[in-house]
């Protein structure tokens, strides 16, 4: 049984990759309409999410587990994405667009906090999870 959620899972992915692909390559032959930047940033939300889906998935139901293997994606799939978009662009690494919805609806500063806590809380699961520390 679990083989087939795993390549439901990555049949998923793939089309969805495949969709994004054509409406960022329909973006940009097309003088950047944002209809379609909007469609290919969502859809890359989506991509970020299912890896996550997977892991959860495969080690079901070690809550402990699940939660690690979140918050590392999540500092993975956020800052981590950002940075590499930014450093392939030659922009500053802590570079903020104006584009998705978080930067529309966030300040540049708010992100931020958001992705220093997200760290920080991280940080302090890691040194729980490995029992490096008592909460």
């Amino acid at each position: 049984m679990n083989t087939y959620i795993y390549i439901l899972f990555i049949f998923i992915l793939l089309v969805i990759i495949g969709i994004r692909e054509g409406y960022m390559i329909r973006w940009a032959l097309n003088g950047h309409p944002v209809k379609d930047s909007n469609i290919w940033h969502k859809l890359g939300g989506v991509l970020r999410i299912i890896p996550a889906l997977i892991i959860a998935y495969a080690i079901w139901p070690d809550w402990k587990g699940i939660i690690l293997a979140g918050l590392l994606w999540a500092n993975w799939a956020w800052t981590l994405y950002d940075v590499c978009i930014n450093i392939i662009n030659h922009w500053p690494m802590y570079y903020q667009g104006q584009s998705s919805l978080s930067e529309k609806v966030l300040k540049k500063r708010l992100i931020w906090i958001g992705k220093g806590l997200l760290f920080s809380g991280t940080i302090v699961y890691v040194l729980y999870y490995f029992n490096m520390i008592k909460i």
